[in-house]
């Protein structure tokens, strides 16, 4: 709401695809050279280091959230966010498990990981309001996908928002005759 009330935005971008945590930009790099109209995020591109792509801070929150606001629908958004405290190598640090998918919450790599993926949830639930579509990369073995947060999002996507969750299990139905 406060992003509506800033005079300065400039709205109407009609983004088509979003990376969140781009790194080098490589899929928005590939969108864009196949005519997408492409926004990318990540903290390597604060080159000021003013703080402003910083997910876990307000600014650069807030720009995922403009970015997001000024998608078209049906817009596709890849969330890639850091694999290290969620992974195989770092359980024994994380102290991550399937029944503490939480971890270690005196370590900071861990408070911030857990934080990435509430916000991650909060960008999610607002590219489905606006009809639009979002993928999460992480490894096979992650176990951000037991995080409570992600949990909840996942429990009421598939029960309430997600109409091509019926057609689908028709088409699981079907192909299995």
């Amino acid at each position: 709401m406060l992003l509506t009330w800033h005079t300065g935005m400039k709205w109407g971008r009609n983004y088509q695809f979003f990376e969140c945590f781009s790194g080098l930009g490589r899929v928005s790099k590939r969108m864009h050279w196949l005519g997408y109209r492409v926004a990318s995020f990540d903290m390597i591109y604060d080159k000021a280091g003013s703080g402003c792509m910083s997910f876990l801070g307000a600014p650069g929150f807030m720009l995922c959230v403009y970015v997001i606001l000024n998608q078209v629908p049906e817009a596709l958004s890849l969330f890639a966010p850091m694999c290290a405290s969620w992974g195989a190598p770092n359980r024994g640090t994380s102290m991550r498990s399937v029944l503490n998918p939480s971890g270690q919450m005196n370590y900071r790599s861990v408070q911030e990981a857990n934080t990435t993926v509430s916000r991650m949830t909060l960008l999610a639930l607002l590219i489905l309001s606006r009809n639009g579509l979002f993928l999460v990369e992480n490894p096979m073995q992650t176990l951000l996908q037991w995080h409570r947060r992600w949990q909840w999002l996942c429990n009421r996507v598939c029960y309430v928002a997600w109409p091509q969750y019926a057609y689908c299990v028709k088409l699981v139905d079907l192909t299995g005759l």
